[in-house]
């Protein structure tokens, strides 16, 4: 059987747009072609909206493709972005106008790309992986910094830069009220397809034919498509509160009782699966989350279930049943209760030591990291040689620090690191804030206290893994980073015009 290789796939998403502008031709005449396309390129309604429908399409794509961690998947994701960018320029230049960028997001992220670029430019070596040694470059400027390794730079490079795109093309997008909303629903029924994939997965177990890991070196704490199971439990704690204020959405339509028992069950699910996935860490911060998702929010379930008819308060029953039963399916695989027995055994305290060795290695790689670090995506690279002090008090191979802030420092240093902390905390921040203002509209303001809450959630997660290094978190994260700074059509002067959420 013939296999489709990745460099064939890009040229066919490469020619898309130009097969979707020419299909039309054997349908209509040159003339009626000619003055069409000059409507839809003039009104930029063609390039914008299939740079729109491109994002939402790699929001599916980005966590079903093995949670975008392999490079071959990673490189068809920033391909996809860069793609999506590029149509989004294209409509600016031809519609005449300039982009609604943030600009405190803006400048940190074009100056992390232009730090990735001077150390790539500048670099003073590469990783030979036969003899494990580094060979030096000839530097352009031998007394400045630059990359230790400058293919796993590069490589690094053209994600950051895929991500700033999302981040961009997302910014400019939130002027639309329609595209706003479809974008936060399309993060949520993406969501929903990993949830109800896991917990299918997870009740079949590994060996199931729909499994996606047959290996058998490989342990058993996959969920979905994801085979560390604390990646999938950052990417569950982004999603959940994304459902979260879907569900709260419907509640306050009048008449949507489908939609309201479509995020009902889904929210249901999403929590739910937060316990059946086996990361220990995940589910801890799930229920800090939580508690902070009913302070948040108790002034609408006050209103909304205490006070409600009888079906509200057999819906609330429903729920909690339904998370109950979830979590027992979840435990008659054995591994969710194998797996938390793991965390009171004395004699499996192996895992946290080597990791407070790693955190201890990369606190005195630091000072030699400096103002630039060594470079964008060199963690696993220079990590082996800063270890040997310790002999074998740590074993294995370390791809990354599993403490994202720890190993931001160290590859990009003191200043790149100011960039990154701007981003992630000033996005929570600006949510926290704007969810706070009674000026805005109340759907913009659950958005902007969900958003919060999940940023919240994957700084906490951060601490003690690496979520952030996961392409297909990164990506929603750089969407919440969107939300969280955008101040487009968010205020009550639009109450009055058509809205997308009447109140009840």
């Amino acid at each position: 059987m013939a296999v489709v290789k990745p460099e064939s796939f890009q040229q066919v998403l490469i020619f898309f747009p130009i097969v979707l502008v020419w299909f039309p031709v054997s349908a209509l005449n040159l003339k009626y072609i000619r003055q069409r396309y000059r409507d839809v390129v003039v009104e930029r309604t063609f390039f914008q909206t299939l740079a729109r429908y491109l994002l939402l399409a790699l929001l599916f794509y980005a966590p079903w493709a093995y949670g975008s961690t392999r490079p071959t998947l990673v490189n068809i994701l920033d391909d996809g972005l860069l793609l999506c960018f590029g149509l989004h320029l294209s409509s600016l230049v031809l519609e005449g106008r300039f982009p609604r960028y943030p600009l405190i997001p803006t400048v940190c992220l074009a100056l992390l790309v232009l730090q990735g670029l001077w150390m790539c430019f500048n670099a003073r070596s590469y990783l030979d992986d036969d003899f494990w040694e580094f060979v030096p470059l000839i530097q352009p400027f031998p007394h400045l910094p630059g990359t230790w390794d400058k293919a796993a730079s590069l490589f690094t490079l053209k994600t950051l830069c895929a991500m700033t795109a999302a981040f961009l093309v997302a910014c400019d997008l939130m002027a639309n009220e329609i595209w706003k909303l479809r974008l936060w629903r399309t993060m949520g029924i993406a969501g929903c397809s990993i949830i109800v994939y896991g917990l299918i997965q997870k009740g079949l177990g590994p060996d199931s034919i729909i499994s996606m890991y047959q290996d058998p070196y490989i342990l058993p704490t996959f969920f979905g498509p994801y085979r560390y199971h604390a990646n999938a439990g950052a990417y569950l704690n982004l999603v959940w509160p994304v459902l979260l204020s879907l569900f709260i959405h419907s509640w306050r339509k009048g008449y949507a009782y489908v939609e309201r028992a479509i995020w009902s069950c889904a929210l249901v699910m999403g929590l739910a699966a937060c316990f059946v996935n086996t990361s220990k860490a995940a589910a801890a911060i799930t229920v800090l989350m939580m508690f902070a998702a009913v302070l948040s929010f108790a002034s609408f379930f006050r209103n909304n279930l205490i006070r409600s008819r009888y079906a509200a308060r057999i819906l609330t029953a429903a729920f909690i049943l339904g998370f109950v039963a979830i979590l027992i399916y979840g435990g008659i695989t054995n591994q969710l209760q194998g797996r938390w027995d793991k965390m009171f055994n004395p004699n499996n305290s192996s895992d946290t030591e080597g990791r407070l060795l790693v955190y201890g290695a990369c606190i005195r790689m630091i000072p030699e990291a400096g103002w630039l670090g060594f470079g964008p995506g060199t963690f696993s690279r220079v990590f082996p040689f800063h270890t040997l002090y310790l002999g074998d008090q740590i074993k294995g191979f370390w791809v990354y620090a599993h403490e994202d802030y720890l190993q931001t420092v160290v590859e990009y240093g003191y200043l790149g690191s100011l960039f990154w902390s701007v981003l992630l905390f000033g996005s929570i921040i600006m949510a926290i804030l704007r969810g706070l203002r009674s000026s805005l509209r109340t759907h913009d303001r659950i958005i902007y206290r969900t958003a919060g809450l999940a940023l919240g959630g994957l700084a906490l997660h951060s601490f003690v893994d690496f979520p952030l290094q996961v392409a297909s978190i990164q990506l929603y994260a750089v969407i919440f980073f969107a939300y969280a700074w955008s101040t487009a059509n968010d205020s009550k002067r639009l109450q009055n015009s058509q809205e997308i959420l009447q109140p009840r």
